[in-house]
């Protein structure tokens, strides 16, 4: 039987059991990120990846305005908890790498970093500038298309390098999360109507999938 659900940005047309199903999909994607973040935070802090510190750093503010933008279209708790789970593992890796650097350690964080990457910081920042600028005058629609160049292009550090050294990313974490975006971008499909409200996991899930295949080639 289908029925109205109200979610957010209106009256959205599902069937009890997808939207159940969606439900399912994003609590399951919360779960599984949360394992995923616990076992990449091992690999960190035993020493046995060499990260790119200037993808997660980038990936800290950017987790954060993802969250909102997920809070504020949905209105589902189901669909933007994987993003919350996301704010707190990303936070601690950024921080922790932050820290070490503060420590005097900062030759060996910053290892996996070239001078590429720091143009890229650049680039996005200037793209995170006219989301900013944008999000008001013209609306939430076109503003998060913009978002879609900051979550491509804070991922290209971490991408190039584990391209450049395998072995600075644990394979494991990375291919559990394409799976955990994958279930969200199913639970948004399901949830919500409109393509602006899953573009964001959608873009992750393969951002992730492009680290997946650098560690592999």
């Amino acid at each position: 039987m289908t029925d109205l659900q109200t979610i957010g940005t209106g009256s959205v047309p599902a069937t009890d059991f997808w939207s159940r199903f969606g439900a399912w999909c994003g609590w399951g994607a919360g779960i599984l990120n949360l394992i995923g973040f616990v076992w990449y935070c091992t690999v960190v802090l035993d020493g046995s990846a060499t990260t790119n510190a200037i993808t997660w750093w980038m990936l800290l503010g950017e987790t954060l305005v993802s969250l909102a933008i997920l809070r504020d279209r949905t209105g589902d708790p189901a669909t933007w908890f994987t993003e919350f789970v996301s704010m707190i593992g990303v936070g601690f890796v950024s921080l922790y790498l932050l820290w070490e650097v503060l420590q005097g350690k900062g030759l060996v964080v910053l290892a996996s970093v070239a001078t590429i990457d720091i143009f890229i910081l650049g680039l996005t920042l200037a793209v995170g500038a006219i989301w900013l600028a944008t999000r008001r005058k013209y609306g939430a629609g076109p503003a998060i298309w913009i978002f879609q160049i900051v979550l491509v292009s804070s991922m290209i550090p971490l991408v190039r390098s584990a391209y450049a050294d395998p072995t600075s990313e644990p394979l494991g974490p990375w291919v559990l999360w394409c799976g955990v975006f994958f279930l969200q971008t199913v639970c948004a499909k399901l949830r919500l109507r409109e393509l602006e409200a899953y573009i964001n996991p959608l873009n992750y899930t393969l951002t992730h999938v492009l680290v997946v295949v650098a560690i592999i080639l």
